[in-house]
């Protein structure tokens, strides 16, 4: 009888020790996702950013463009894309 006690008492420390290491995995995993979510965010953030910077620059190319006013032909095609652009974003407004 004393084995049958022994036994139940091992299984039943084993077990809790398995609940024990489930709960801390399913913390730690709760953590990861929330990690996870945040750095998803972040990255949302910054290509956000890289685009707006990219956008600026190309303003920034076009306004040199202007300023030398050398490549008349260059500024005029440099014109001419960003209103075909602009064009092509209200038709995606309207849709």
């Amino acid at each position: 009888m004393d084995d049958i006690n022994e036994l139940v008492f091992r299984i039943n420390t084993k077990v809790e020790k398995l609940i024990q290491a489930y709960n801390s995995i399913r913390d730690e995993n709760e953590i990861l996702k929330n990690k996870l979510q945040d750095h998803s965010l972040t990255i949302s953030n910054q290509k956000k950013i890289i685009e707006d910077l990219k956008k600026e620059r190309s303003n920034l190319v076009l306004a040199q463009l202007v300023k030398q006013a050398e490549g008349k032909s260059d500024v005029k095609k440099r014109i001419d894309e960003m209103v075909r652009e602009i064009d092509r974003c209200i038709g995606l407004l309207n849709k």
